[in-house]
């Protein structure tokens, strides 16, 4: 069973990595890189799932894996939110879109 677990929105997260200041901003910089290529495969997973609500993620999780992973849970906006957090991660990581 494998589960992508996004972050509830785009400003959410940016705000919720920068707030660590664990990062130089170079670092920072290759892990937005790197999340992009990583949210770019969420569509290869069954379940997607939002973290904007810990005990909430926790029993979606566990209710996951209690089902065997039967039927596949995605949000009914996930392909939206993951263009979005994949938009930002390459605008902060300092990378272009593909295509682009």
């Amino acid at each position: 069973i494998a589960v992508f677990v996004l972050p509830p929105d785009a400003d959410t997260w940016v705000a919720r990595l920068r707030g660590r200041r664990s990062d130089t901003g170079s670092a920072l910089s290759r892990r937005f890189a790197v999340a992009a290529e990583e949210i770019g495969a969420a569509a290869e997973y069954e379940h997607i799932v939002v973290n904007d609500d810990l005990a909430r993620v926790v029993a979606e999780v566990a209710g996951i894996i209690d089902s065997g992973g039967m039927p596949a849970r995605r949000p009914p906006d996930w392909e939206r939110r993951t263009l979005e957090l994949r938009r930002v991660a390459l605008a902060a990581g300092g990378a272009e879109e593909e295509g682009s």
